[in-house]
């Protein structure tokens, strides 16, 4: 073939051609720079409270986690760099809802945004999103802002009932607070559908938050005890492989299989 375009187009031709095509933009190259732009944030942390959001899904949901990490621990950012790019959309989202909460002027008003929320017995600190008031009613609304995949928008439009861990973080606030009624806004990230659900602090509800509370208490408890708990999940578990202190848990301390059994939270349906 080299010989053959030789002939056509000239032995220096032939070079130029190759040494171009040998020099094309490599997309491999790019890409592994470009995902390397998502910096790792390992450190060492050592958690003051309970974080409303981290409650009600995987590593939150284990107490020997926030055993560790009320003592302390190296953090490892097991976030891959795809799931990392999803986060941010979800701040930008987060970002452009509330702007726009923020030129409701008919029948409601917007109060405040990421309100800064603490909670002495059991130990909490979070941001509520946002709160509006109803100017008819004259009621104080706690929304909390979620976007999720078109087949999980699709679900919660046909049950009305949000995710175990966001039911949680809701309610949470709501019983700190003292608010009677929340609202979840989804927004579809396929086409930024938006679909309102709301929750009351009915007896359900009330009966799962204070369930949710007692637990964290329990766990607080081991850790001002300095009795370590065991492991709930086996290794595998999806809670032990997104798990921030993973290695600690199971490499550093695999000899310590606890002092007490202490369940993993479950949220009953």
């Amino acid at each position: 073939i080299y010989e053959f375009l030789r002939f056509l187009v000239g032995s220096d031709q032939i070079n130029i051609i190759l040494y171009n095509y040998n020099n094309l933009f490599d997309k491999e190259k790019f890409l592994d720079e470009y995902f390397n732009t998502f910096e790792l944030k390992n450190s060492f942390t050592q958690k003051k409270t309970f974080s409303p959001s981290t409650l009600g899904y995987g590593h939150g949901n284990c107490a020997r986690y926030w055993f560790i990490a009320f003592n302390g621990a190296d953090f490892e950012d097991t976030a891959k760099p795809l799931a990392k790019s999803v986060m941010e959309n979800g701040t930008f989202t987060h970002d452009r809802i509330q702007k726009r909460f923020n030129k409701l002027n008919k029948s409601y008003k917007i109060i405040a945004h990421e309100i800064d929320t603490v909670h002495q017995d059991p130990p909490i600190h979070g941001y509520l999103d946002s709160l509006i008031q109803d100017l008819e009613s004259d009621n104080l609304i706690p929304f909390e802002i979620k976007s999720v995949k078109d087949e999980q928008w699709n679900i919660k439009q046909h049950s009305l009932d949000p995710s175990d861990n966001h039911k949680i973080q809701l309610l949470t606030y709501m019983k700190i607070w003292g608010y009677k009624t929340g609202v979840f806004f989804y927004e579809n990230k396929n086409d930024q559908a938006p679909l309102l659900i709301i929750i009351e602090m009915d007896e359900k509800n009330n009966q799962l938050i204070d369930y949710v509370f007692d637990w964290l208490r329990g766990v607080y408890k081991l850790y001002e005890d300095q009795t370590l708990p065991n492991r709930p999940f086996i290794k595998t578990n999806y809670a032990c492989k997104g798990c921030p202190v993973n290695k600690i848990c199971w490499k550093q301390m695999k000899d310590d299989e606890g002092e007490v059994i202490y369940p993993a939270m479950v949220i009953k349906k």
